[in-house]
């Protein structure tokens, strides 16, 4: 979950094993894609574009805002990852919970809300590296939780389903082991009975014969 978190941004580095694989999130391979864009090259001087990355000092300590250009490639970028978030939307709630996959829409809105200062020109490249980087640490921390959370919980529920499990199989054994001792217990009986049977009968025969037996 964390590396799904650390993604959403406007670029992508290191995702080419990602992209043919049908178990990840959607949004991946598609922002990977993005900043591979050529298009989109000259922002990577500006902006971190790799997984996770931790801005540079350069970039932190850019003071200058988008020129004309700079802000037509970010507002290109910000709706080819618009899509890219939206293709995602669908997975992450089916694989994270609710809980998990609203913090990532949150963060996602909030990347999008910095990106937009940046866009406008209210807030400088450095301060858009440093507080995207705090955004991602944060919303990383939250994500963090709630799935040490879910971890707990779902140990506690399969600590528990063992435990009725353990119960149950016990509970067969015992079922079991009362039929087995009652067949035996049957089958004694018979063996008694063909026993005491079969000496009525040789006393029988003797006392017909006139036997000593």
């Amino acid at each position: 979950m964390k590396r799904t978190l650390l993604v959403f941004a406007i670029a992508l580095a290191s995702a080419n094993s990602w992209a043919t694989d049908p178990a990840i999130d959607p949004t991946l391979p598609c922002l990977a894609g993005v900043s591979k864009d050529p298009e989109f090259s000259n922002l990577g001087t500006k902006i971190v574009m790799s997984v996770g990355a931790q801005p540079s000092m350069a970039m932190l300590a850019d003071n200058s805002r988008p020129t004309k250009a700079e802000k037509v490639l970010l507002g290109k970028a910000e709706v080819r990852a618009e899509q890219c978030f939206a293709l995602g939307v669908d997975y992450r709630r089916q694989n994270y919970g609710d809980a998990v996959s609203s913090i990532m829409e949150q963060s996602i809105y909030a990347f999008k809300e910095l990106g937009a200062q940046l866009y406008s020109g209210k807030i400088s490249y450095g301060d858009f590296n440093k507080q995207r980087w705090q955004s991602d640490q944060y919303y990383n921390q939250q994500i963090a939780a709630v799935s040490q959370q879910q971890a707990t919980q779902q140990q506690a529920i399969d600590l528990q389903n063992r435990r009725e499990a353990a119960a149950e199989r016990a509970q067969r054994e015992a079922v079991q082991e009362a039929h087995d001792a009652l067949e035996a217990q049957e089958r004694e009986s018979r063996r008694q009975a063909g026993i005491q049977q079969m000496q009525a009968g040789m006393h029988l025969f003797c006392a017909s014969n006139h036997l000593n037996c």
